[in-house]
């Protein structure tokens, strides 16, 4: 939500971000005019854009004071306890819902019956050319730790000693420094896990990573048979041999492998920040 307040920011829309306290917060953030902490005064002309994981006692409140509120769904797994809300939207300020995937939005207009929830997609960065590679695999456990070893360990013993991959496992890192290591990396084991969307993998895919795993569901939103080699839902095995078939395949040039790269790359410059900043825009202009 930091971004998109510099982007309204910069369309002329005075915008904050908001946090509570500085705990956690990176350090270059911390002066950042962009943030604010701490009590802060709000008025009824303002509009407040909540994530789906805000107490529900905060809406309420918020909806007593007169407040506007909107809400912005990133992760449609944790929104039910607001989104049950529905029906009672208009007497606690909740003037909108707002997804980040199409995923999301659809969920919500089908469990919810709230109809053409406006979607403002993630933006990627797909640089004009593919960042130098070396035979590697980048993963994030975060979601799937135990996953994690069980698919490098069944790969590691599936490859002879003189394939054997190098795994770079990315874990607590800042955003760019996380980004720079997998593009550095030839193929990127995707962990994603009942996402909303799952960033990770589309990143990878735009950075010239040949992309394998799991969607995380959300992931369907851009994974296709033709732009990397996507196994089921807690399909270890699959996984496993998804990674096998790509690091073979690149291993020997084969077309179809490198095809899935470029396909890849086609797909995450389809989420531009172009694209993304003239959707938020929109969609807050309508709700203010």
């Amino acid at each position: 939500m930091i971004e998109h307040a510099r982007i309204l920011r910069r369309a002329g829309i005075e915008s904050y971000a908001y946090a509570r306290d500085r705990t956690g917060l990176p350090s270059h953030l911390l002066d950042d005019p962009v943030l604010l902490f701490g009590d802060i005064q709000i008025t009824n002309s303002d509009l407040l854009i909540r994530s789906e994981v805000t107490p529900i006692d905060t809406l309420r409140a918020a909806g007593a004071a007169g407040c506007r509120q909107a809400i912005f769904v990133q992760n449609h797994f944790y929104a039910v306890p607001v989104l049950a809300l529905a029906p009672g939207f208009e007497d606690l300020g909740i003037c909108g819902v707002i997804a980040s995937s199409e995923a999301i939005a659809a969920f919500i207009s089908g469990e919810f019956d709230l109809p053409d929830v406006p979607v403002v997609p993630y933006a990627v960065e797909t640089p004009p050319e593919v960042p130098a590679k070396r035979p590697a695999i980048a993963y994030m456990p975060r979601k799937r730790g135990f996953e994690a070893r069980f698919i490098r360990d069944l790969v590691d013993h599936r490859l002879t000693d003189q394939d054997a991959p190098d795994w770079v496992k990315i874990d607590n890192l800042p955003a760019d420094e996380a980004l720079r290591r997998v593009a550095e990396c030839s193929v990127f084991l995707s962990l994603q896990r009942f996402e909303g969307f799952g960033l990770p993998a589309l990143e990878a895919m735009g950075q010239g990573c040949l992309a394998c795993g799991f969607t995380g569901l959300g992931g369907r939103d851009y994974a296709q048979a033709q732009n990397g080699y996507w196994v089921d839902e807690d399909d270890l095995i699959g996984a496993a041999d998804a990674v096998v078939e790509a690091w073979h395949g690149l291993s020997a040039g084969d077309p179809s492998t490198i095809a899935r790269i470029s396909k890849g790359r086609e797909m995450a410059a389809c989420f531009d920040a172009v694209r993304r900043d003239r959707r938020l825009l929109e969609v807050v202009r309508n709700l203010l």
